[in-house]
């Protein structure tokens, strides 16, 4: 088994640091990679083994965990426009 571990300063003194999400939020944001997630203690744990190679190995697959950060959610409104 090949275990990744993420982890995230969730508390932060500096005015202009980036808000992350809820920790159940970057779980699920997590399961876009793997479908093996836990959290253990302060760290978001990873299990890759099974899917390293779908992101083209285990360097590609980092790679693209470091890439998209995390960002909260927001809110999406829908609008039902009137067919003409």
């Amino acid at each position: 088994m090949h275990w990744i571990a993420l982890q995230w300063s969730l508390e932060s003194d500096a005015p202009d640091a980036p808000t992350l999400p809820t920790p159940e939020a970057l779980g699920w944001w997590a399961l876009e990679y793997t479908p093996h997630v836990a959290w253990q203690d302060e760290a978001l744990m990873l299990e890759v083994s099974a899917c390293e190679r779908l992101w083209g190995g285990r360097l590609q697959l980092m790679r693209q965990l470091e890439t998209p950060t995390p960002r909260p959610m927001c809110a999406c409104w829908v609008r039902k426009v009137p067919r003409a």
